[in-house]
């Protein structure tokens, strides 16, 4: 691929990002609604080295070093990850030779739109820095594909960006099958593996790359990695849970016209365009495939990549050997990709007859109802997470002053051995554990951590004494009940 695309689709695409990224996103660049993990990291960029991100660790390590220090600003890290979004789909369009205008906007409306980006704007005090990632994945593919030698910068990029976030290598993965299956025509056999197998090797070295720079900074560091998400497992494979992976990642291709998956596809209609675009890929597949004057290994050749496709967009799948991974919304970002297949393979058609401009149309038409279902998923996810951010700080202002209430009235004990200091809401208060213990129930129900009830009977199992106290405190009682009125 010579990568040699009009500038003018270029900086139409990095645009579509920046006017549709404030349509979809401008509800949480001008709000301040934690939630999740940044409920907790308003100043930080969560774990890093036991998590196996030690490259986030390392920037994390530098900044703080030069005196920029990071904060879960959402108006300075949502823009700037706004901006780096407009980076790669203006690298993108370059490296798919994007020639016709619509095409080129609707490359950088699904970049952003994707509720992946929604999910990855939760976590505000890392979003940046993850996008950044996505960003070294995506460059590390166009200096493969455009250079010589650059495979070698290549795999280091890989590393890089693994060590920020690692379920990211679907892009690459999905990226370089894209490209071999929209060039498979233009090169003969032997030329098409030499390309094939460099790709290849350019991954397994940008996955040497990551493994090698994880087990530096552990012993550097001295640390252990966690068992979330089945990290420290990460590198025990066998041949059965491959198999059993590579089976996953099939079938979690297909769960977008399945029925529900991480909040992309939890309308039937949704489905339905998600089928429509799933059957053009595969008709325009098709198409080459009988296309006439295709030597028989290169037709070959060409079989094997179209199965490769599915595995390449749900890799994730494939890296999460473990049992305790679970897939989630910001995990599937590389799903992005399937949507945008049918651009770069129309692009080679050249859209010459009525037959291709129809499929073109209904191509675009699809593409633009998915990306207004986006936009308008997005601002509703928004939404609601300022409702729970509204109610929980009302709810634990509420708690708050109930317990100073009690506390002033008698009717609360004061355990003087189990006092703890805790901060909450900008303000240093002492409290008592069984006080704390109050506070952290209302806010797991609060911020929706999964399996609450879970939590609540753990509690009552592991000390009973404290169980029947939390259900003799009204506002406890109060909360569990408004839990079944919260959407």
């Amino acid at each position: 691929m010579s990568c040699t695309g009009k500038s003018r689709e270029k900086w139409l695409a990095g645009a579509a990002v920046l006017i549709c990224g404030l349509v979809t996103h401008g509800y949480i660049l001008t709000n301040k609604i934690s939630y999740h993990d940044d409920s907790v990291n308003y100043f930080g960029v969560g774990t890093t080295f036991e998590s196996g991100r030690w490259a986030l660790g390392l920037i994390q390590k530098f900044l703080t070093k030069i005196d920029f220090f990071n904060y879960s600003s959402s108006w300075w890290n949502g823009l700037l990850s706004i901006l780096l979004v407009a980076v790669c789909a203006m690298i993108l369009s370059e490296l798919f030779q994007i020639k016709h205008t619509g095409y080129a906007v609707l490359v950088g409306v699904l970049l952003i739109s994707f509720p992946a980006m929604t999910s990855l704007f939760a976590y505000m005090f890392t979003a940046p820095y993850y996008m950044f990632a996505v960003l070294l994945m995506i460059s590390a593919v166009y200096m493969t594909v455009k250079y010589s030698y650059g495979f070698l910068p290549a795999i280091i990029m890989m590393g890089f960006s693994m060590g920020i976030y690692q379920t990211y290598f679907g892009v690459a993965t999905t990226l370089f099958v894209l490209i071999l299956v929209s060039d498979a025509e233009t090169r003969n056999f032997i030329e098409n593996i030499k390309e094939a197998f460099k790709y290849l090797l350019t991954l397994l070295g940008g996955i040497l790359c990551y493994f090698l720079g994880n087990t530096i900074c552990i012993r550097n560091f001295h640390v252990t990695l966690l068992d979330y998400q089945g990290i420290n497992d990460m590198a025990d494979v066998t041949v059965k849970s491959l198999i059993g992976s590579v089976k996953n990642a099939y079938i979690g291709f297909l769960q977008p016209i399945l029925g529900e998956f991480c909040g992309i596809s939890n309308q039937k209609a949704v489905r339905i365009l998600y089928l429509a675009v799933y059957l053009m890929v595969g008709v325009l597949v098709l198409r080459r495939l009988c296309k006439r004057g295709m030597e028989l290994w290169n037709r070959i050749y060409f079989f094997v990549l179209c199965c490769l496709i599915p595995l390449s967009i749900s890799i994730i799948y494939v890296m999460a050997v473990s049992d305790k991974t679970v897939i989630h919304t910001l995990m599937i970002y590389p799903y992005v990709f399937g949507l945008i297949y049918p651009i770069v393979l129309l692009e080679k058609e050249n859209l010459k007859g009525k037959f291709w401009k129809g499929i073109s149309v209904f191509y675009c038409t699809v593409a633009i109802l998915l990306s207004i279902y986006y936009i308008r998923l997005d601002n509703i996810a928004y939404l609601k997470a300022n409702y729970q951010h509204i109610f929980s700080f009302q709810c634990s202002h509420f708690i708050l002053q109930y317990i100073r209430g009690a506390d002033r009235a008698g009717l609360m004990e004061r355990q003087e051995a189990w006092m703890t200091r805790f901060q909450f809401c900008g303000g240093l208060m002492i409290f008592s554990c069984r006080d704390i213990v109050i506070i952290c129930m209302i806010l797991f129900h609060i911020m929706q951590v999964k399996n609450f009830w879970n939590y609540i009977v753990a509690i009552l199992i592991r000390n009973l004494r404290i169980g029947r106290r939390l259900l003799q405190v009204k506002i406890f009682r109060r909360c569990l009940v408004i839990h079944a009125m919260v959407p």
